[in-house]
Parts: structure tokens; sequence; C-alpha cells
């Protein structure tokens, strides 16, 4: 896994565990993708399907 997948993903597993703290921690993405983006990264949708909703 390249390191920059590895950045953008490395907590969502473990933030599964704990909800509350699923504000917070996209806040710590939403920065994230400023210093990707910043630095010429790209920033892929799926780094953020953590957020998304799943509909059964």
């Amino acid at each position: 896994m390249p390191n920059d997948v590895f950045f953008a993903t490395y907590a969502d597993k473990a933030i599964l565990d704990f909800p509350p703290l699923l504000p917070f921690y996209r806040e710590i993405k939403e920065e994230t993708k400023k210093h990707y983006l910043a630095h010429g990264l790209p920033w892929k949708e799926e780094y953020e399907h953590i957020f998304v909703k799943k509909i059964k």
C-alpha cells in the first residue's frame, strides 16, 4: 500500500468502533485533504467512504 493511501485511511477501521468520534475524524480528514492537494497528491473519494451512510 503506498504511503499516501495509508495515511488517508489509517484509522478508518478503528474509528468505526467509536462512532461519537466521527465528527472529529471528519475534521482530521479535511485537514489531511488540504495537505494532499497542497502537495499535488490526489484525494480520492474512497478516502471518505467512512462518512457515507449505508442504506440497508
